[in-house]
């Protein structure tokens, strides 16, 4: 790139090297802006490619869910069958794969949170968060043990259990904790 826009900027035989506005000079001035316009575009381009990849893992995995829930919902199946696509569904948002990062994060961010808003918390809400906050450390210390596996029932168990004990405590309201779980 830089040899080119040395070659558009560079006097051509028999020009002095003064800046008039010749028609050659804009028409360079002219190829060099549409070669950093396009170049903006593909970098801007490519960004969006990055995301697109990123989200499409996301996607694909809601699309696959959609289409249990339909698949059950239009083709009259048993409470029972139901019953099986939500545990599939439950077995899958509960995997370390989706959890693991987020309750990590709110694990790591827990500690100073209670430091910094202790003396606002009514004593229930601040037992409650510490109550959270030791049941978050669980999920996180399972998930790290090398022995862990999705596909053990003991283990899913374990965070499908853990994780019905942190919804059902209410999270703190401030920033840190407004998005951090899926």
């Amino acid at each position: 790139m830089k040899e080119l826009n040395d070659a558009t900027s560079a006097p051509g035989p028999g020009q002095a090297g003064s800046s008039s506005s010749r028609p050659s000079d804009q028409a360079a001035a002219n190829f060099q802006d549409r070669i950093k316009q396009t170049m903006d575009r593909m970098k801007s381009s490519g960004a969006e490619v990055d995301a697109a990849v990123a989200d499409s893992e996301a996607d694909d995995f809601l699309s696959e869910m959609l289409k249990q829930m339909q698949g059950a919902a239009g083709e009259g199946e048993s409470d029972e069958d139901f019953s099986k696509m939500l545990l599939n569904m439950m077995e899958q948002l509960t995997s370390k794969e989706i959890l693991y990062e987020p309750m990590k994060e709110l694990n790591e961010k827990y500690p100073e949170w209670l430091r910094n808003n202790e003396s606002r918390q009514s004593t229930g809400d601040l037992q409650r968060y510490r109550e959270q906050y030791g049941v978050v450390k669980e999920i996180v210390a399972k998930f790290e043990e090398p022995e862990y596996r999705d596909e053990s029932d003991k283990d899913r168990e374990f965070i499908i259990d853990r994780m019905q004990k942190v919804v059902g405590l209410p999270l703190p309201c401030s920033p840190p904790f407004q998005t951090n779980l899926p």
